[in-house]
């Protein structure tokens, strides 16, 4: 990795254990930004070269690390002014700061062991485990993974997901490459496939992953009405799934892979007077424990290509992902979750669930769809 000497202000350059310790700094880009190139060659300073594909594709993958094993981060606020140290509470400055919505930001503020956050005077702000619970209201991230502990990987897919659904990316694929630390996982950068780099980052994490909360995801009005497939298309999907955890009482795990059929997997489907849902190991953190969490499907049969297996598609609604107990299922099955949608499916048979397997979904059962005023969360994204 390239560190700058302090004493001279050069680039130097170290290797595994070599790498001395090391302070990093965290901020939002403006434009005509000071790239390497432009330090190494002043000469060359208004062609802004920046980073070839190779250096930017292992500096993404490795940012993570570098945050992490930084004895301290300082986060400059470019857009926080003069901060008054003996207020209590940060200015209101603070909690606008762009800082906080970028997506490359959300690992540059849990990574580290410690952040220390300076205003556009260079005037200190604070630290992150002192500023936590005022960093929890802007953010959504929980003050424990703030303080660090507990660790950032006991947190369930979707909460991190919801943390990410408050931020934004300048490029479309960076929105699911700054993750890549967040999840552990590596994988090519591929800029100009555009949204499509949010379902291959999803893909990636169900090789190494068995939280079924990556499925546990909204139909928000930003899904587009012809989606199908159990990934969300978006982190906006995730705005309310934070409190989502991973069943510790499972009896067997759940192996799922990506096919040519789409996503092939095990479990419970429940069949309700009118639709179908599928039972994840999935419960909510401050509920009924012998309820999980299910998101609604619609079904159809294709014997031809898959034998006895379901083929299934997401549905819209019920648009909430909604919590029923296990054992209304007709058990376990193998299914087969598209994609994207194949038109040679178009037209084939409903999927049959046996009607004495059915059950009836009351309105007390769905309330979870509907907000204080008995006004469905989202509404206002369906025609009826």
């Amino acid at each position: 990795m390239r560190l700058i000497n302090a004493i001279t202000l050069q680039f130097e350059e170290f290797y595994g254990d070599r790498i001395p310790k090391y302070a990093i700094l965290s901020h939002t880009w403006d434009e005509e930004e000071v790239t390497f190139q432009d330090w190494k060659d002043l000469k060359a300073a208004s062609r802004k070269r920046g980073y070839h594909s190779a250096e930017l594709s292992e500096a993404i993958n490795s940012m993570f690390a570098w945050y992490r094993d930084a004895i301290v981060c300082y986060a400059f606020l470019s857009d926080v002014p003069y901060v008054d140290r003996s207020s209590p509470s940060p200015p209101p400055e603070f909690y606008q700061s762009r800082w906080f919505t970028r997506g490359w930001t959300l690992q540059e503020l849990l990574a580290p062991v410690q952040v220390v956050f300076y205003s556009s005077d260079w005037s200190t702000i604070g630290e992150r485990s002192s500023l936590a619970s005022h960093i929890s209201t802007v953010t959504g991230v929980d003050v424990v993974y703030l303080k660090g502990s507990p660790a950032l990987a006991s947190a369930s897919i979707s909460k991190k997901m919801s943390w990410l659904s408050r931020r934004t990316t300048t490029r479309v694929e960076d929105i699911a490459y700054c993750m890549l630390g967040i999840f552990d996982i590596n994988m090519p950068l591929l800029y100009g496939e555009g949204s499509k780099a949010f379902l291959r980052l999803q893909e990636e994490i169900i090789k190494v992953s068995n939280d079924h909360t990556i499925f546990s995801w909204d139909w928000t009005p930003s899904v587009p009405k012809n989606w199908v497939s159990l990934f969300a298309p978006t982190p906006d999907a995730f705005r309310f799934s934070a409190d989502y955890i991973k069943t510790q009482e499972t009896t067997s795990v759940s192996t799922y892979s990506m096919t040519n059929a789409g996503l092939s997997i095990q479990l419970p489907i429940i069949r309700s007077w009118s639709h179908y849902f599928l039972v994840l190991n999935v419960e909510y953190s401050d509920g009924n424990p012998f309820q999980r969490a299910c998101v609604p499907v619609a079904g159809i049969s294709n014997l031809s290509s898959t034998g006895a297996s379901k083929i299934l598609q997401r549905s819209s609604f019920p648009p909430r992902v909604i919590m029923l107990y296990r054992d209304w299922s007709a058990g376990v099955e193998d299914i087969y979750v598209q994609s994207k949608i194949d038109e040679t499916s178009l037209g084939l048979v409903p999927l049959h669930v046996p009607y004495t397997k059915a059950v009836l979904l009351t309105i007390g059962q769905i309330n979870g769809l509907f907000d204080k005023q008995n006004k469905c969360r989202f509404w206002s994204s369906f025609n009826g």
